[in-house]
């Protein structure tokens, strides 16, 4: 088993409050965790970071409600890196397009 070093970090604004609502280590919990049983209490806003662990810096990318149309393509080197798949990816920025 792979020890997963980069995180998928959710954070939802709701009436003016941001905050932290989970930390996710692959594309399949962020969907099925969180993204698949939203339902009707949909925040205001949603940005997702993907950060990497033991790292001092920015995140390796932060997207953010009405901005995901770039996701998949910004995704790419981690396609080419392995940690990620190519379907991982379309149903991540299939589902974030419905939002």
């Amino acid at each position: 088993m792979q020890f997963r070093r980069i995180y998928w970090v959710v954070e939802e604004t709701r009436q003016g409050d941001r905050s932290v609502r989970g930390v996710f280590t692959s594309v399949s919990d962020l969907l099925d965790r969180y993204l698949d049983v939203l339902g009707a209490e949909k925040p205001d806003s949603l940005r997702l970071s993907l950060v990497k662990l033991d790292q001092v810096g920015d995140p390796l990318g932060v997207w953010e409600s009405g901005q995901f149309s770039n996701l998949k393509q910004e995704l790419q080197q981690f396609i080419e890196s392995g940690e990620f798949s190519i379907d991982e990816c379309e149903r991540l920025s299939g589902r974030l397009s419905s939002l």
